[in-house]
């Protein structure tokens, strides 16, 4: 299996062009499940690219188990790929299309079949080794192509949002299988997504990138519950947090936070972050379910109309207008009603607040 180190990887598309990767250093551990996360363009694909030597780093360097393998081919890299499309030749059966893998392998006939059948009976896909592609269901083509990187049996399998076209349903039932095969294959996985429920439900750890930059990299709780900055804390969970620009002022009991009517009353760690910085400028971050709603005015709390309401059976999602465009989030439990249109009044629980520094954008835990 592979332990796989990018080393101040920079990869520029044309002298002087675009920067998709900038000065990457990122460790990812033999046997574990690496996703990459980001948005669209944020590098996470051409730094999956550079791993499989698809790409070349305009510099830095890649290595494989401590060997250096920047300008190794990819044939040479014992690695296999799983794309978004299944990639399968239409005119072959699943099982040829899984042998396709290793057809330059010089493996005896009774091994490449006893590797197929292993794969096979791994993802539950007999049935369809007979079957061609346009007979088989997108999950069914994605569980195939699968099988052709299983039976190379690579030291690392790199994908690239393998999830992406398939339906809510079928995504949210392949997640498991797709974890339980790497660990039972014991085998360094690196997933690329864009979905933050993908990385926080299948990742060992999760290295979240914006503008091919490295912006954290930690456990999926740890990204979750201690954001390194704004960004993070925007584009990690769902729904997303939200965020006030407003300031900190000092009360007898310590610090509060003040943003027009909104009144926050900091405690804990929080506090004692705040008190190193004084009265100054701050943005406070909140998550949908820690935010308080009340129909009635209330001292310290945000006036904000009704915009629309997302019903979810176990519960209710109110999405708020603050002085006309401004949208919140907050998630209440299905016996609050409102209605668009009403107006409601906004605090929230200090003790599950965030901070961040608005000129560095940083957590201030983190300064």
């Amino acid at each position: 299996m592979a332990e796989i180190l990018i080393e101040k990887m920079r990869k520029e598309f044309a002298k002087g062009g675009t920067v998709a990767v900038n000065e990457l250093t990122l460790h990812i551990k033999d046997g574990e499940l690496m996703v990459l996360l980001g948005p669209s363009g944020c590098g996470k694909t051409t730094t999956l690219n550079c791993i499989a030597g698809l790409e070349r780093p305009s510099s830095g360097r890649i290595y494989f188990n401590g060997k250096d393998v920047t300008n190794l081919p990819p044939h040479l890299r014992n690695i296999a790929m799983v794309f978004q499309s299944s990639l399968l030749y239409p005119h072959l059966s699943g099982r040829r299309n899984i042998e396709m893998s290793l057809r330059k392998s010089r493996l005896p006939k009774d091994e490449i079949q006893a590797r197929v059948q292993k794969a096979a009976s791994l993802l539950k896909i007999e049935p369809l080794l007979d079957k061609l592609p346009s007979e088989m269901s997108g999950g069914e083509r994605q569980r195939v192509a699968t099988a052709k990187a299983i039976v190379r049996e690579p030291e690392a399998f790199l994908m690239d949002e393998p999830l992406a076209n398939l339906d809510a349903a079928l995504r949210e039932s392949l997640r498991p299988e797709l974890v339980n095969l790497q660990e039972t294959l014991g085998v360094t996985m690196v997933f690329v997504t864009h979905d933050q429920v993908e990385a926080m439900t299948m990742g060992d750890r999760i290295a979240v990138m914006n503008n091919g930059n490295l912006q954290q990299v930690g456990p999926p709780e740890e990204v979750y519950n201690s954001p390194a900055n704004l960004f993070v804390a925007g584009f990690v969970g769902s729904p997303p947090m939200n965020f006030f620009s407003g300031r900190l002022a000092r009360t007898e009991g310590g610090f509060d936070f003040i943003y027009k009517e909104l009144q926050v009353e900091l405690s804990g760690r929080i506090l004692e972050n705040a008190a190193k910085l004084g009265e100054t400028e701050i943005v406070l971050g909140v998550r949908p379910q820690h935010l308080r709603l009340c129909r009635s005015v209330q001292s310290g709390a945000l006036e904000a109309r009704v915009f629309g309401i997302e019903r979810l059976g176990k519960e209710f999602i109110i999405i708020m207008e603050h002085e006309g465009d401004a949208r919140l989030k907050a998630i209440v439990p299905p016996d609050f009603t409102t209605k668009p249109g009403e107006i409601v009044y906004i605090t929230a629980k200090s003790e599950q607040v965030f901070l961040f520094d608005p000129k560095t954008e940083k957590n201030i835990a983190f300064m």
